[in-house]
């Protein structure tokens, strides 16, 4: 892990509001998270860093095995901080839901891919 990566996954204020509303469709906060990355990354969302994020995990506890930072690695092979990539790509997708709760109100799998 490069020194510049993030220690801990964090949500922006908006994005753990949207998080909790949709916590009925989920049995735990990260599995709402991971879902939410894997929207960002179906829908091409690039790398990058997102500011003002609160910690909500650590990353042991979140990524224990590295597997999403594997994933990251794998996916964009130039990323220099994979961490801090796994927490850009879970608030783009949280970003994206929230989007789409706006104009679905409810989780629509099929419209979302």
């Amino acid at each position: 892990m490069s020194t510049n990566d993030r220690t801990t996954i964090g949500l922006t204020p908006e994005n753990k509001g949207t998080m909790e509303s949709v916590m009925d469709q989920f049995d735990e906060k990260a599995d709402a998270a991971k879902f939410a990355m894997s929207l960002a990354i179906e829908n091409g969302v690039e790398p990058g860093k997102t500011a003002n994020t609160q910690t909500v995990w650590n990353i042991g506890t979140f990524d224990p095995d590295g597997e999403l930072r594997n994933l990251v690695i794998a996916l964009y092979p130039t990323v220099d901080a994979p961490y801090a990539t796994v927490e850009h790509l879970i608030n783009q997708g949280f970003r994206q839901l929230n989007d789409h709760l706006e104009e679905n109100k409810e989780i629509d799998i099929e419209a979302l891919l």
